[in-house]
């Protein structure tokens, strides 16, 4: 049996930063998510000020979209760990 003691400094230490790590990563997937819409949307018009051809404006639009994948991946991967261990996850947070 573990003392009272014990689980109460253990509780009394514990932080609720992966919480915080979950609202960053969803605030920055939301920013991502919301200029990849709004270039979807203004494509064609951005397109015509700064005369670009239908090639470069898919090239723009790939390159959004690949930050966006690029930034899933570590999300993801950090979820991952948030949920099955904070105890690994927190070895990477300062």
């Amino acid at each position: 049996m573990i003392p009272s003691s014990t689980v109460t400094s253990k509780a009394a230490t514990q932080t609720h930063i992966r919480y915080l790590f979950i609202a960053l990563l969803f605030a920055v997937s939301c920013f991502s998510y919301a200029d990849r819409v709004a270039l979807s949307i203004a494509g064609t018009v951005m397109a015509k000020d700064i005369t670009l051809d239908a090639v470069r404006l898919d090239y723009l639009f790939s390159g959004f979209s690949w930050a966006y994948v690029l930034g899933q991946l570590p999300s993801g991967w950090a979820l991952r760990i948030c949920f099955a261990a904070p105890r690994r996850l927190a070895r990477y947070s300062p």
